[in-house]
């Protein structure tokens, strides 16, 4: 967890995972260490009967176990689950519970887009990246789309598109970041855009969009360098003089099929590449 952690509760023999951040926690706690650093990760549908079962039977605090469930069930405020979780043990003062609740409190009185937006962002910063599509296009294709100022809903268009670019969905990455532009005019959602159409082998399709947004041919012709020597680099990476050494063990492809540990490396390495497209909070 970061810091030395002094449990005066019962340390469980089987952890508890987040699912989100697959952070392991034994305690209350370290449970309570864990909510107070990502409280803007936590949500109402964190305190599920899992963690609820978890306390109850491997930290072994029924009575916090039955008032969740009781809280929970009863349709109450995250503000109160949160509370009733950090007053069940001495690891942090009243004035840092204080504090943690009104953070807690702030984020309640969000619209339930802003959370929305929140959760998904949440699942793109550990990688969810199936999580993160399904969460944006919620928010993107349903009635909360109304509530986005012009600004807000091109932030979002442009991390949904980052999201696809993970995904292997190319070409919706870059009709996604070509309309995000449109709505936040942001320089690094045009960049994201220009540079997703020469990944995808569309350098001409890359050239005609420099020509309609008024660049000169000498501009285009060093953007469109500058971005090509991102893939150049690749030459230099140590995967794929790994890549040759197994292509070479393997005697390169047989019957048409890829072998699994080539095919692992370009995954790999492609992954790289798609990590200089970054989320817009």
């Amino acid at each position: 967890m970061g810091r030395m952690i002094l449990c005066r509760g019962v340390e469980a023999a089987k952890p508890y995972t987040f699912r989100l951040s697959n952070v392991r926690v034994r305690s209350i706690e370290e449970l309570c260490h864990y909510l107070y650093h990502n409280i803007y990760e936590v949500t109402e549908d964190l305190f599920d009967e899992t963690l609820i079962e978890w306390l109850e039977k491997e930290a072994e605090l029924p009575q916090l176990a039955e008032r969740l469930r009781n809280l929970t069930g009863a349709g109450s405020g995250l503000v109160e689950i949160v509370a009733g979780v950090f007053r069940s043990c001495d690891y942090y003062s009243e004035a840092e519970i204080v504090y943690i609740m009104g953070v807690v409190e702030e984020l309640s009185h969000k619209p339930y887009y802003g959370r929305q937006k929140i959760k998904a962002d949440n699942y793109m910063k550990y990688k969810k990246y199936a999580d993160a599509i399904r969460g944006y296009e919620k928010l993107l294709n349903g009635g909360m789309v109304g509530n986005l100022s012009p600004e807000e809903y091109g932030d979002a268009l442009h991390n949904l598109s980052v999201a696809y670019m993970h995904a292997d969905r190319l070409e919706e990455a870059s009709d996604g970041f070509k309309k995000a532009y449109a709505s936040n005019q942001r320089p690094r959602t045009l960049e994201s855009y220009l540079y997703s159409l020469l990944l995808s082998g569309r350098g001409e399709d890359m050239e005609k969009e420099a020509a309609a947004l008024g660049w000169g041919r000498e501009k285009a012709d060093e953007y469109k360098k500058k971005m090509e020597d991102y893939l150049v680099e690749a030459e230099g990476m140590e995967e794929l003089k790994r890549l040759r050494r197994e292509w070479k063990r393997t005697d390169g492809m047989k019957a048409g099929a890829v072998p699994e540990n080539i095919n692992r490396f370009i995954l790999e390495w492609k992954a790289k590449y798609r990590e200089g497209f970054r989320i817009d909070q």
